[in-house]
């Protein structure tokens, strides 16, 4: 049984939860409706996307350097009862957001095809997924300050706005998607492939941008004061900084390791990276609750932090922890049994098939240790303790996840069950570190915002 919330955090939790669990679902149903989409256009299309778009998310994840920095200590603040320090937060989080995200438009705009050749693909992989790339990265400007608004806005624990935006944004980008991937030729309009898919994306993100911005300025009055950067407010860009680049980063080396091993996968064949695409978008329906647990959960936490309750942080990540590894763990071991079935939707090469099934039985215990490292890394980074989380991953995944992938994998000879063996390794792992981290107290020495309510200044 969860360990129980008080009366009103479990109401106000749930509040707040399920608006997040749908925009979660909304995310993950447009990703696999657009695979599918790509998939009825080929496999080499729908492998092309999948690529491509982890190579995306590892810009998003510098993005979000200012992201999880702003949303930490907005919800720090919140805590604290310091509304001076607000309006701050939220003009020096978009100026950065807008820096980083011109840099990342003209990076992957003009190294994005290499980035793709330097990780063993198929040229025909590199070709459609560089065009994916460069028609989505244009627009990495409005991407970068998206999120830094959109985290900004839960902080506040506005997760219902997010959902609304969500649904708009959504339903533009797969209405798009059916049309421009295949082409209407009564209408002339052309089928365009991934890059009808890119053109689908980019709008619906732009309706969402347009969306979250409307509500931070409007309902919350948090219009940015550029005035304010004169004097440069030195002592809240440190702070979002320190509190965005450690909690961002163990994302970053997880995701750059990832690609390393994406790499090996791209050695062993065409089919590999195929399957591993269409595996990943059908499994991560496995820790959507997970997810959106752990959102809501650091939001919470970062929140109690910031007003001194440790104690009802450490409740409400206890309650969040029970109902994670629930959650997750009964959903994936149906996935090993459904697997193929649902598979044969995207693809009918029995190669692709096969190798998803045999994946599906480690994963498993992949997804065992992501219940637990979502939960507690997120409560861990909202409490301030982003370092440890950092380091941890950094070590884990350096020193002996990617070695124990390539080992595996070739030296063993036993290739993606060698690689899916090591991912699940690196999940256990860092789990019960951060655990063991999490139970220890020591993130209780690490708050960032400290209530000043007269000065709204950080302490």
């Amino acid at each position: 049984m969860a360990p129980a919330l008080s009366g009103p955090r479990k109401k106000s939790f749930y509040k707040l939860l399920w608006p997040y669990l749908g925009e979660i679902f909304l995310a993950i149903a447009t990703a696999y409706l657009t695979t599918q989409m790509l998939a009825w256009a080929g496999d080499i299309p729908a492998g092309s996307v999948g690529v491509a778009n982890q190579v995306i998310n590892m810009f998003y994840l510098v993005f979000q350097i200012i992201s999880n920095g702003a949303g930490i200590l907005m919800a720090q603040s919140i805590g604290a009862k310091t509304p001076g320090l607000k309006q701050k937060i939220a003009t020096v989080s978009i100026f950065f957001a807008a820096i980083l995200g011109l840099i990342g438009a003209i990076v992957i705009i003009f190294l994005g095809k290499p980035l793709l050749v330097a990780m063993n693909l198929d040229p025909e992989i590199v070709k459609l997924g560089s065009e994916y790339m460069f028609y989505v990265g244009i627009f990495f400007f409005t991407q970068s300050i998206s999120f830094s608004v959109s985290q900004m806005v839960y902080s506040f624990s506005e997760t219902k706005t997010g959902l609304i935006g969500t649904v708009f944004s959504e339903i533009a980008n797969l209405g798009l998607n059916a049309i421009l991937i295949f082409g209407v030729p009564a209408l002339g309009i052309p089928a365009l492939g991934v890059v009808g898919a890119a053109i689908g994306t980019i709008v619906g993100r732009l309706i969402y941008f347009g969306f979250v911005m409307n509500f931070l300025f409007r309902k919350k009055h948090l219009v940015p004061d550029f005035k304010l950067l004169k004097p440069f407010p030195k002592d809240v860009a440190k702070k979002i900084l320190f509190a965005g680049l450690p909690a961002t980063g163990e994302n970053i080396t997880y995701t750059v390791a990832q690609l390393v091993i994406l790499s090996f996968i791209g050695l062993i064949g065409t089919y590999a990276v195929v399957a591993k695409s269409y595996f990943d978008t059908i499994a991560v329906i496995t820790y959507m609750f997970a997810n959106g647990l752990a959102g809501a959960t650091a939001i919470y936490v970062g929140q109690d932090v910031g007003a001194g309750d440790y104690d009802q942080a450490k409740k409400t990540a206890a309650h969040s922890l029970f109902l994670s590894v629930i959650t997750t763990v009964i959903p994936s071991f149906i996935l090993i049994f459904v697997i193929t079935f649902i598979g044969r939707f995207f693809t009918d090469d029995p190669q692709i098939i096969k190798t998803m099934g045999t994946i599906a039985i480690i994963d498993i215990f992949l997804e065992a240790g992501r219940s637990v490292s979502l939960i507690v890394g997120r409560s861990l980074k909202a409490s301030g303790d982003a370092k440890f989380t950092l380091f941890t991953g950094i070590i884990v995944q350096w020193a002996f996840v990617v070695p124990l992938a390539y080992v595996l994998c070739f030296v063993a000879g036993w290739g993606m069950v060698g690689i899916w063996i090591a991912i699940a390794a690196d999940e256990c792992i860092r789990a019960f570190i951060m655990f063991l981290r999490w139970k220890s107290g020591r993130w209780q020495s690490k708050t960032i915002v400290k209530a000043n309510i007269d000065t709204g200044s950080v302490l």
